[in-house]
């Protein structure tokens, strides 16, 4: 009778632990709601390498799309990257240009007040032949989903409407 009881527990645990593997945590469901909520404002989000080069080894990128057609002057490419610290030889404050190209003057000129209203788990800002992109590690710290998105948006906009 024991046995057969201890076939069944067996049994049972052994078709539920599967599915109870696979099954989302709590914290993969909310990441996919909030990359569902950004989708449905028309921000694309992609994974990129972390831009610092630490771990996580891989962030997400809260991208928008041109909105232009890309004809006529390109785009020229620049990203900004949050540094572990301020230091005045870098453009604002902890923010420094990842390489050689930077902004235009009339795009720079508008970067330090968008720059500042970002929350600090942002870790780059970039312009390229594609659209403008926030690199975020999606540390929300108390901060509704919904307003950061809103302000990732506004930021979008604006970087993509200046022209070079």
């Amino acid at each position: 009778m024991w046995i057969a009881i201890g076939v069944i527990a067996l049994s049972v645990i052994m078709l539920v632990g599967p599915i109870m593997m696979v099954k989302p945590t709590p914290g993969q469901r909310a990441l996919s709601e909030l990359r569902s909520a950004a989708q449905k404002k028309g921000l694309r989000v992609s994974m990129v390498p972390n831009p610092i080069g630490s771990d996580p080894a891989f962030l997400a990128n809260y991208g928008l799309a041109r909105l232009d057609s890309g004809e006529g002057k390109p785009i020229r490419p620049w990203k900004l990257v949050r540094k572990g610290f301020e230091h005045e030889m870098h453009f604002c404050g902890q923010w420094d240009w990842a390489d050689e190209n930077q902004a235009l003057p009339n795009i720079a000129a508008q970067l330090p007040e968008l720059l500042q209203a970002l929350p600090a788990s942002v870790c780059a800002v970039e312009r390229n032949r594609l659209g403008a992109g926030i690199v975020w590690s999606e540390q929300r710290k108390g901060q509704e989903t919904d307003d950061i998105l809103e302000l990732f948006l506004h930021t979008l906009q604006v970087l993509n409407k200046v022209k070079d």
